[in-house]
């Protein structure tokens, strides 16, 4: 009987599988695009650092506003995701069992995942920017 079942739910199983995959990929794709964006866009600012430590700003200061301005555009993003998704989510229905096509737990966790990658990624460029010497990062 177990084969007959299997048999019979071999292209569901391996729809899902295909379909867990590929969006684990997409969920990479978009944390290696939004790290490689967002540590570009605060690590160019480098020499406006060195103006703000210079006029009297601290480094707590700096990675404070550079996460800020880092995860604006992520957090804007995510929302209007999320808003998407919910609207395209009667798409997925008939290929979900058990799980609810607008469940909180996956769109958070995606959210959540691409916040934290964006955090860091604004975090990183603006710690190595606050800690030098103002003249240095004055000169790049």
């Amino acid at each position: 009987m177990e084969d007959v079942v299997a048999d019979a739910l071999w292209r569901q199983r391996l729809t899902a599988q295909l379909t867990g995959g590929f969006a684990l990929l997409a969920l990479a794709l978009a944390a290696i695009g939004i790290y490689a964006a967002v540590g570009y866009a605060v690590a160019r600012r480098t020499r406006e650092f060195g103006v703000r430590i210079a006029l009297g700003g601290t480094p707590r200061q700096l990675q404070g506003l550079a996460l800020f301005e880092g995860l604006r555009p992520v957090a804007i993003g995510a929302v209007v995701g999320i808003a998407i998704a919910i609207a395209a989510s009667g798409f997925a229905d008939r290929l979900l069992f058990g799980v609810r096509s607008t469940d909180p737990v996956s769109f958070g966790a995606s959210v959540l995942v691409l916040l934290l990658v964006a955090a860091c990624a604004a975090w990183v460029p603006a710690r190595r920017a606050s800690r030098q010497d103002p003249m240095v990062a004055l000169r790049q």
